[in-house]
């Protein structure tokens, strides 16, 4: 029977958001294992008697840890997004981050940057990122007073 006291109800979400939290937390190691048993060779954990299995293995295993901890990174960054813009559906495209990296990535690409060394790319991109975001900050001021929510949006999808 369900408690017709709006306190009750609130205890009950915050503990079945709890549990989920919780079930996320204990299900990470055994999904991060078993991204190991699938690649492009095929299902299956390599042999790691073999020099083969071994190189296997520790591909698979630096490409599973470096997809959780972007996978990581990029939720924090959504949720900073969500957070600043006080707006569930904002993502980096109403402020112009994506495209400010997109055009980083297009300018190191097209001037041979990226044939110099393997992190070219991603720090340019990483750059003009910045720099579209510093723009639309500046573009979203308020004569001497910080920039609104709504400025910030309005600047960013122009």
């Amino acid at each position: 029977m369900r408690s017709k006291c709006p306190a009750a109800r609130g205890v009950q979400v915050a503990n079945r958001k709890r549990v989920a939290f919780w079930a996320c937390v204990a299900l990470s190691p055994l999904v991060l294992f078993g991204c190991l048993f699938v690649g492009a060779s095929g299902f299956g954990l390599p042999d790691p008697s073999t020099p083969s299995g071994k190189a296997l293995l520790a591909l698979r295993t630096s490409r599973v840890l470096a997809g959780f901890i972007v996978g990581g990174a990029l939720a924090c960054a959504g949720t900073v997004f969500q957070a600043v813009l006080r707006n569930p559906l904002a993502e980096p495209y109403v402020l112009g981050v994506s495209s400010g990296a997109g055009l980083g990535a297009a300018l190191a690409i097209l001037m041979g940057v990226s044939l110099s060394h393997f992190a070219s790319v991603p720090a340019l991109s990483f750059v003009c990122a910045a720099i579209s975001l510093v723009l639309v900050y500046f573009l979203a001021g308020n004569s001497g007073q910080g920039p609104s929510v709504y400025g910030l949006i309005l600047s960013g999808v122009i």
